[in-house]
């Protein structure tokens, strides 16, 4: 994904998914173009206008690091939030079909249905170890995810106490 904007049009940036870097500028000129035709853009700023004036916008341009810091720590607690969901509401029912396993390993004679069951088990406590790996891997992360948010409501807080 390409970005740009036009020295003329700060405010306006145009996305272009062309994997050849060389023609994406073409195609930014062209939505800018189309942009004048439904009178979005006033067209007598583009006297002289070409492919080569329009500036390439960077992610990082878009976004300081500290945006990024935050948008990150928020994912990582995000995932946290899901993982740990997940575990809460699967962990009484993957005990509860632990079970399954130990009827494996007995000498009893199966019959479909407990084969039916042991696999449904299965998938459960699947589902469920699954979600407590990734509870315990967001949670290594999300406590400087945790600090990262904390900084950034410190403005909020010490602006409601004055």
């Amino acid at each position: 994904m390409h970005r740009y904007t036009a020295a003329q049009f700060p405010e306006i940036l145009l996305e272009v998914q062309c994997s050849n870097r060389h023609r994406a500028p073409f195609f930014a000129l062209k939505k800018l173009v189309d942009l004048t035709r439904i009178n979005v853009l006033d067209a007598k700023n583009f006297d002289g206008f070409s492919s080569q004036s329009l500036v390439e916008v960077a992610d990082k341009d878009l976004m300081s690091q500290n945006e990024e810091k935050l948008t990150n720590a928020i994912k990582t607690l995000t995932k946290l939030s899901q993982a740990r969901k997940i575990v809460q509401e699967k962990q009484e029912e993957a005990l509860a079909n632990r079970k399954y396993i130990e009827i494996l390993f007995s000498n009893k004679k199966l019959l479909p249905d407990d084969f039916k069951n042991i696999k449904e088990s299965l998938e459960t406590i699947k589902l469920f170890a699954q979600a407590n790996l990734r509870y315990k891997e967001a949670l290594a992360n999300a406590e400087e995810a945790k600090i990262i948010v904390d900084k950034a409501l410190e403005s909020i807080d010490s602006a409601n106490e004055e």
